[in-house]
């Protein structure tokens, strides 16, 4: 159910000019293979995290900011390379092995924002490998101009910084205030707040306790309707 605690939004969905989503977890609601993906990666190196920690500091975060965290100690960009294609070269195989699909309605709604005219832009934490083979995996490109795919290729500050979202917000050449950004992770929505979009959506995926967010919260894409008026 589409819902907001302690606040009404700012206007209608339809009323904004861009829609900027997170991927993993927001799009895709992969966050339980990213975790059996840590589980492996970080058993082959001796580390253990609980489900907390990898809430925390896991997801919505770089591969590198988690190497350092996880490993306590800084890596050489070769070395970084090196770890994220082992760790992320099981996520990437989970997601072929388990043939998961974007999430429920976000494609209808992508049709929708085409309709709507609402420019839509994805800003991702994810390691450039895995945006390629997104786009090619989830034909990415029938809704997404290449331009509007943005990762985080290591010059920007991840998440909790707005780096990302603010430079997406340049690409797509809109004014803050005229963008809705979706996320599911914590950081992800500290990042958004921060950026100062003019509305926020918290994307349920993982079936959280969002009562005192003062945030609108879906359950899923379906209860957007840019037709209606209670979206």
């Amino acid at each position: 159910m589409l819902r907001a605690q302690g606040r009404k939004m700012n206007k209608k969905l339809n009323e904004y000019k861009a829609f900027i989503f997170d991927f993993n977890g927001t799009l895709l609601w992969d966050t339980e293979l990213h975790n059996v993906a840590w589980d492996i990666f970080l058993k082959d190196h001796g580390i253990k995290f609980s489900d907390e920690e990898k809430n925390r500091l896991l997801h919505g975060k770089t591969n590198k900011d988690v190497f350092q965290l996880a490993f306590n100690k800084v890596f050489s960009t070769e070395d970084i390379y090196i770890l994220s294609e082992q760790k992320e070269s099981i996520y990437r195989r989970l997601v072929k092995e388990t043939g998961i699909s974007l999430a429920d309605g976000v494609v209808d709604l992508f049709e929708s924002c085409k309709k709507n005219k609402i420019q839509i832009a994805i800003a991702t934490s994810s390691y450039k490998e895995n945006v390629n083979f997104f786009i090619e995996h989830f034909k990415l490109i029938n809704w997404f101009e290449e331009k509007n795919i943005i990762f985080n290729d290591g010059t920007m500050k991840s998440k909790p910084h707005p780096d990302i979202f603010n430079y997406a917000i340049d690409i797509i050449n809109i004014k803050k205030q005229d963008a809705v950004i979706f996320e599911d992770s914590y950081a992800g929505i500290s990042a958004a707040e921060r950026s100062m979009v003019g509305e926020i959506v918290i994307v349920n995926s993982m079936k959280e306790n969002w009562n005192n967010s003062k945030h609108m919260v879906i359950d899923s894409f379906r209860e957007i309707n840019l037709t209606t008026s209670s979206s």
